[in-house]
C-alpha cells in the first residue's frame, strides 16, 4: 500500500565559512559553475569580489582570502527595487558581469 506523506520536513544547514569583508554593508552572492565538478560562489561587496568553493574559502598564494578589486560601489550592486544590480552571463568557463549603471 502506498501512502501520501502528510507533511514534509526540510532541514537547512547553515555554516559560516568566512565573515564578509565589511559586516555592516550589504553584499550579494552569485554562482559561477566552471564545469560539472567545480562551482564557485562569488561574494560581491563594495569595490571587491571574493570567491568560495565547495571546499570553503578560496585562498591566494599567501593563504589569505582571494579577493579582486571591482568597479562597483554599493549603490551599483543594488537596484532601486532592492534586487541584485549586476547581471551575470556565463559562456563556458568565462562569466561576464555587468551593471546597468554608467560603470559598465
Amino acid at each position: 500500500m502506498i501512502r501520501a506523506a502528510s507533511h514534509l520536513k526540510v532541514r537547512f544547514i547553515q555554516q559560516s565559512l568566512n565573515p564578509t569583508k565589511n559586516t555592516s554593508a550589504n553584499v550579494w552572492l552569485g554562482r559561477f559553475e566552471y564545469n560539472t565538478t567545480q562551482a564557485f560562489i562569488l561574494e560581491f561587496g563594495e569595490y571587491y569580489i571574493r570567491f568560495y568553493s565547495d571546499h570553503g574559502v578560496v585562498l591566494d598564494g599567501d593563504n589569505n582570502t582571494l579577493e579582486i578589486t571591482s568597479p562597483w560601489n554599493e549603490s551599483a550592486l543594488t537596484n532601486d527595487d532592492g534586487s541584485f544590480g549586476l547581471s551575470m552571463v556565463q559562456s563556458g568557463d568565462v562569466v561576464y558581469i555587468c551593471t546597468y549603471s554608467a560603470l559598465c
